[in-house]
């Protein structure tokens, strides 16, 4: 133990009496325990002369030594192998810059602080949220695969923006991914779909009195999510969590108009009386009806349309 304390005035001098080459790790936890339970050994009233002072260096081999002992003992790694529970523990991975960027982007497009089909310039955005082109880049690239935007060759990117029969296809795989897991919800986990839905029907219902249309719209959007969080069947809220953004965006796009908000929130009210008392068969003609009523409200009201048809392929 002697030679151990005498180095360890100096961290790489410890390093270098604790640690001899082709030592295991299981080796030299050992030397590292025995050199631990040393230093508690040692008394207070030593003479300083009798012991070196902690340097920074020695303090910190300390502490990972200490660090090293405590691994040793809980996971039970020996002669410097570890166990596959212990390799194959989950990482904590914080949220890369690009993946932050691309969170910013998503809620300002679904919050429709940018517009259908507006242009996105990444020199802008980079400015704007004090970042490097990159993350921005790799932030629309993955919005893209959202169909939040479209990125054009040569033309640069542009928030979404729907033709007419754009419209009509998502109406109509949006009806498909839900009337599914409406029906499974209904069947598997009834009381607990009515549950949900009565606590977002309430909040929607305060959004509404205080005049929040954000607060509502997001109330909406999680209203019809409740559907897949109730019906066990990952792959259908996987595959609706790949469009739910976009939808999202529209809902906000048509929230200027206040009869389809109106007429929605009804339709959320009665949805819910349906589930209660069981009555699938008119809660699905009712879902329907509500999806509808989403390509009917676009189609006679937005003046893009025209725009987006022209630019469709054979158009």
């Amino acid at each position: 133990m002697k030679p151990y304390l005498e180095a360890g005035a100096d961290g790489f001098g410890l390093g270098s009496a604790l640690y001899t080459p082709r030592m295991t790790v299981g080796e030299l936890v050992r030397r590292g325990r025995d050199f631990v339970a040393g230093c508690r050994r040692i008394p207070p009233s030593l003479p300083a002369g009798n012991r070196s002072p902690p340097t920074a260096g020695s303090r910190f081999l300390l502490t990972g030594f200490q660090e090293l002992f405590h691994q040793d003992r809980v996971g039970g790694n020996r002669g410097g192998k570890q166990s596959q529970g212990d390799m194959m523990r989950p990482i904590e991975r914080p949220r890369s810059m690009a993946e932050e960027v691309a969170n910013r982007i998503r809620h300002a497009i679904v919050e429709g602080d940018f517009g259908l089909g507006e242009v996105l310039s990444e020199r802008q955005l980079a400015e704007k949220l004090n970042v490097s082109k990159t993350p921005v880049r790799e932030a629309l690239a993955q919005l893209r695969l959202e169909g939040l935007v479209n990125i054009y060759p040569q033309r640069g990117v542009t928030v979404f923006t729907l033709s007419a029969r754009e419209i009509r296809e998502i109406c109509e795989l949006r009806y498909a991914l839900e009337e599914a897991a409406l029906r499974h919800a209904i069947e598997r986990h009834p009381e607990e779909l009515a549950r949900k839905l009565a606590v977002v029907v309430e909040a929607m219902e305060k959004a509404h009195a205080a005049h929040d249309e954000r607060a509502y719209l997001n109330a909406d959007t999680d209203y019809h999510q409740v559907f897949f969080e109730c019906c066990d069947n990952g792959y259908l809220e996987s595959t609706y969590t790949l469009y739910v953004g976009k939808l999202a965006a529209l809902r906000t796009h048509l929230s200027r108009k206040p009869d389809h908000t109106r007429h929605s929130d009804e339709e959320h009210h009665q949805m819910l009386e349906l589930i209660r008392a069981r009555d699938l068969p008119a809660c699905l003609t009712l879902l329907k009806r509500h999806i509808e009523r989403v390509s009917l409200t676009y189609d006679e009201s937005v003046s893009d349309i025209a725009a987006a048809d022209s630019e469709m392929p054979g158009a």
